[in-house]
């Protein structure tokens, strides 16, 4: 039902993988955070801490940039790009 209203709300079906940009941003988010979890394992505390938070900002802005990109695209502001045929 959830499924529905958003479907209804973005103007499109969802289809499992249908985006795969903001997929991937999210496993280069947590490849990051992993990176992070090594670092804090070898006792680089502040590097681990660092890389964390550039993990944390990184997830984020995608996060906001597929959200601003649906708002658009469900109110119809959405344009393609004019460099591409």
């Amino acid at each position: 039902m959830a499924k529905k209203k958003l479907e209804r709300k973005l103007g499109t079906t969802l289809v499992a993988g249908a985006n795969i940009k903001s997929m991937s941003t999210i496993m280069i988010a947590v490849g990051i955070a992993v990176g992070a979890g090594l670092c804090y394992w070898f006792e680089c505390y502040q590097l681990a801490f660092w890389i964390l938070i550039y993990a944390i900002v990184y997830g984020i802005l995608g996060a906001l940039r597929a959200i601003l990109k649906a708002s658009d695209f469900s109110r119809g502001q959405w344009r393609p790009r004019k460099d591409r045929p």
